[in-house]
Order: C-alpha cells, then sequence, then structure tokens
C-alpha cells in the first residue's frame, strides 16, 4: 500500500460515542513523519466485520478481525477488487514491538 512505505508503523484506534472508530496511522519517512486519519465501524453480530475509509470521498473497505485476545495481538484480512484485479492484505496488529 502506498501508505506503508516507511519505518515503525504504528495505528491508534479510539471508539467515539457515536460508534465510529478513529484510526490514526502514523509512520516514519526520510522525510519525517507521514500520518493518515480515518473512520471505521464494526458490525454487531460478532463475525469480527469491519469497515475502514481514510477520505470522505472513499468508500467503506473492508476490514475483517480473524483473530485476537483483546490485550497484545489482533490479525486482520482485506481484500477487494476492481474489475479485473484482486488485492490481498493482511495484518498482524501488536500492542508491543517486543510481541
Amino acid at each position: 500500500m502506498p501508505f506503508e512505505d516507511g519505518d515503525c508503523d504504528t495505528a491508534e484506534y479510539s471508539l467515539g460515542s457515536d460508534g465510529y472508530v478513529t484510526v490514526l496511522n502514523s509512520e516514519d519517512r526520510k522525510d519525517g513523519e507521514q500520518s493518515s486519519k480515518g473512520w471505521a465501524y464494526c458490525d454487531s453480530n460478532g463475525t469480527g466485520q469491519c469497515y475502514v475509509k481514510f477520505s470522505i470521498f472513499s468508500p467503506y473497505a473492508s476490514y475483517r478481525v480473524l483473530e485476537t485476545d483483546y490485550n497484545t495481538y489482533t490479525c486482520v484480512f482485506s481484500c477487494f477488487s476492481v474489475g479485473l484485479f484482486h488485492f490481498e492484505w493482511g495484518w498482524y496488529l501488536a500492542r508491543s514491538t517486543d510481541y
């Protein structure tokens, strides 16, 4: 992804009173820190299906939580198709770099 070109990528999530999650992704680059703010929400049916976007002009993208222990790690999968092309990403998110 274009955003993930730097080092020390971090993601901060905060739940708003409206039920939406604010997402702040940051990373270190040669020319300084780069960050991107987004919004997310999750289905309430317990499937781990969430949706996230980083622009008011873009649609929400699928963001599925595959596994988490709610304290130290989360494994996430996302995919989408554009015409004949299909894209898939996976992330392993940890609260500590020692994990």
